[in-house]
C-alpha cells in the first residue's frame, strides 16, 4: 500500500492491477538465481508475464521485461532461460499486443521524462502531497501530476529500507540475490532520473518506446528493495537470537509506518481525488468496440488469440515432455 499503487488507482489507472503479481515475479527471479533453468521455470515466468499483461498492465509488463533483459546481459548464465521466457511471454500476450499494434501510429509517444533531481525522488518517498496540490508545479517541482512520482513509504519505511538495504549489501549473501540484482535494480533506478531512459527509446523498439514517464520504473526497484530489506532484517534478527532490544526498534518503526501509510491512504481516497480534478468528457463511441463493428480490430484480436493458444499449448507440451524425461 505504498504511494505508487494508491495514487495511480486513485486517479483512475485501473490497469495497474499487475502490480499485485510482483511478489510471484520476485520469487521466480530468486529461483532463477538459485540455478533453476527448467522449462517449468520458463513456463511459469512466461504465464506470469502474460497474466500481468491480461490485467491491462502493459507498463508493468515492459518494466519487468527490461529488468530481465538487464539481468540476462549482466548474468550470462541466465540468458537462455530469460530469452525463452521473454519470447513465450510475448507470444502468449499476442492477443493483447496485436490489436493495439494495428493502431500504433495513433498513440502519443512523446517522452515526458522522470525525476528531475535525487531530492525529488526522496520527496516522493517521504512526503505526502494531496490530490488538491498534485498539479501545482511549485509544490511538486514537476510538470506532470504528482501521482506519476508518488512512491510514498513514509519516513519510517524509508529508514527501514535504508538501514536494512545497506545490511543486505554488507551481508553479501548470494542466497539473498547479491550481487546479481545490483545491476538490474541500479539501472532501472538510473532510468527513472531525468531523460536517461531516452537512450533506450532511441532503439524504437515498440514495447520499449511506449514508455513515456520513466519515473514510474521506480516501483520495481522499490518492491525488490522491500523484499531484500525484509530478508536482511530476518537475518539481522536471527543473528541477535530475537532478543528484546533487537525487537523494540523495528516494532516502533512498524507502528510509525502504519500511521504514515494510513495518513497517505486517507489523503488519496478517491473521494478526495474526484474533488481535485476537473470533469473530463469521454466519447465511448471511440473507446469501446462492443457498440459498433470494427473488422480490423476483431480480426487482429482473433489472430492474436490463435497465436496465444498455440503458444500456450506448445509451452505446456515442452513442460510435460521435460517432466516425463525426469521421471
Amino acid at each position: 500500500f505504498n504511494g505508487h499503487i494508491l495514487s495511480h488507482y486513485s486517479v483512475g489507472h485501473v490497469t495497474w492491477g499487475g502490480y499485485f503479481l510482483l511478489p510471484w515475479f520476485i520469487s521466480l527471479v530468486f529461483r532463477l538465481l538459485h540455478g533453476e533453468r527448467s522449462w517449468q521455470w520458463t513456463a511459469s515466468m512466461a504465464f506470469l508475464l502474460f497474466g500481468i499483461f491480461l490485467q491491462g498492465s502493459f507498463h508493468q509488463f515492459v518494466w519487468l521485461v527490461i529488468f530481465l533483459g538487464i539481468l540476462a546481459l549482466t548474468r550470462p548464465r541466465t540468458l537462455v532461460p530469460i530469452l525463452k521466457a521473454g519470447v513465450f511471454a510475448c507470444l502468449l500476450s499476442a492477443v493483447r499486443i496485436i490489436p493495439p499494434a494495428l493502431q500504433m501510429g495513433a498513440f502519443d509517444d512523446d517522452f515526458l521524462g522522470g525525476f528531475r533531481t535525487p531530492s525529488q525522488l526522496v520527496k516522493a518517498l517521504i512526503r505526502i502531497i494531496p490530490p488538491s496540490e498534485s498539479l501545482d508545479a511549485q509544490v511538486t517541482g514537476a510538470t506532470l501530476g504528482w501521482w506519476e512520482f508518488d512512491s510514498y513509504v513514509g519516513v519510517a519505511g524509508f529508514l527501514f529500507l535504508a538501514i536494512f538495504g545497506v545490511h543486505w549489501l554488507r551481508s553479501r549473501k548470494k542466497e539473498f540475490g547479491f550481487p546479481a540484482l545490483i545491476a538490474p535494480l541500479g539501472l532501472l533506478a538510473f532510468f527513472t532520473m531525468r531523460n536517461f531512459y531516452g537512450i533506450v527509446r532511441l532503439t524504437r523498439i515498440p514495447l520499449f518506446s511506449g514508455e513515456r514517464v520513466s519515473a514510474r520504473f521506480l516501483i520495481i526497484p522499490l518492491v525488490f528493495l522491500i523484499v531484500l530489506a525484509a530478508l536482511a532484517f530476518q537475518d539481522w534478527l536471527r543473528n541477535r537470537r530475537y532478543s528484546l532490544p533487537a525487537l523494540i526498534f523495528p516494532s516502533v518503526l512498524l507502528l510509525l509506518l502504519l500511521a504514515e501509510l494510513w495518513s497517505h491512504l486517507e489523503t488519496w481516497k478517491v473521494t478526495n481525488s474526484v474533488k481535485a480534478f476537473p470533469f473530463t468528457y469521454t466519447d465511448l463511441s471511440i473507446k469501446l468496440v462492443s457498440n459498433h463493428p470494427d473488422p480490423v480490430y476483431t480480426n487482429g484480436l482473433l489472430a492474436g488469440l490463435a497465436v496465444t493458444i498455440i503458444s500456450g499449448v506448445v509451452l505446456i507440451a515442452l513442460v510435460l515432455r521435460e517432466r516425463r524425461r525426469k521421471a
